[in-house]
């Protein structure tokens, strides 16, 4: 797919037009707006690759990505659960209404595959709406460095990547942050949260003493620790007034989990 080979280049579905301009520059003799040499061959190859296993992969995701799904039964199993009462960090990053009646929590991971899809399909899904709903994010680091509940180790930086995005809402630039996090999860290191801060103008240093506080650390213990109470064990965790959302890749799905709280809610 389309946005198959965008992931396979480092490449989000919201930056293609400025790659396809250094792409167009690159093949022109500038390839150092690139960061690989723009060999049509190479890039074909990588294409037929990269297509093939996104192939692969949206057989895998049809019934998610397409609406196959009964909707309406799927509706109904969805509102068969019962609604837990989802606790969240009073200073979380919400995106949307922050005064809307609709709650929708998300426990993610910067180091997660599919955290990083959830990350550009979500709130796109959600644009319609986002007078009526606010999006909290909550973290969730499988990374044994930080999360007491990994008893093995599996996303070593995420931990990090945590503390900078706690970091990044203390300065006020949450979703970009989070946003570059995921286009460069390829590559999460200490040298890139500090990178991506430089390029905000932030200082360097009081940048670094955040992310190593004490305060920051509790932070993230108290998202995990509200996770585990509403019994999250991977990621991403997507609930909606309280009942965990299975389909969050289907965006009809959520749009008529929705339509039917908002009824709810007049």
């Amino acid at each position: 797919t389309a946005v198959g080979l965008g992931y396979g280049l480092g490449v989000s579905p919201f930056g293609w037009p400025g790659f396809v301009g250094r792409y167009v520059k690159g093949v022109s003799g500038d390839d150092s707006v690139l960061g690989f040499s723009p060999n049509i061959l190479k890039v074909a190859i990588a294409a037929v690759a990269v297509f093939g296993v996104g192939y692969a992969w949206g057989l895998d995701h049809k019934q998610d990505l397409t609406g196959s799904y009964d909707i309406g039964a799927e509706v109904s199993r969805h509102f068969a659960q019962p609604v837990l009462d989802v606790q969240v960090h009073p200073g979380a990053a919400v995106w949307g209404n922050p005064d809307a009646a609709i709650t929708i929590v998300e426990w993610a991971d910067f180091q997660c595959p599919a955290c990083r899809e959830s990350a550009f399909h979500l709130r796109p899904a959600l644009f319609e709406y986002r007078d009526d709903v606010k999006l909290v994010f909550m973290n969730y680091p499988l990374d044994s460095g930080i999360n007491p509940y990994m008893r093995d180790q599996l996303h070593g930086q995420a931990g990090n990547a945590a503390r900078a995005g706690v970091c990044a809402q203390e300065y006020g630039d949450f979703w970009e942050y989070h946003d570059d996090l995921f286009r460069n999860q390829a590559v999460l290191a200490p040298t890139l949260y500090t990178r991506l801060a430089d390029e905000r103008g932030w200082e360097p240093r009081p940048f670094a003493e955040c992310m190593i506080s004490d305060e920051t650390e509790q932070r993230i213990l108290s998202d995990i620790e509200m996770a585990k109470t509403a019994g999250v064990g991977g990621t991403p965790s997507i609930y909606i007034q309280g009942r965990k959302v299975a389909l969050w890749r289907n965006t009809e799905f959520i749009w008529e989990i929705l339509d039917r709280e908002l009824a709810n809610a007049d």
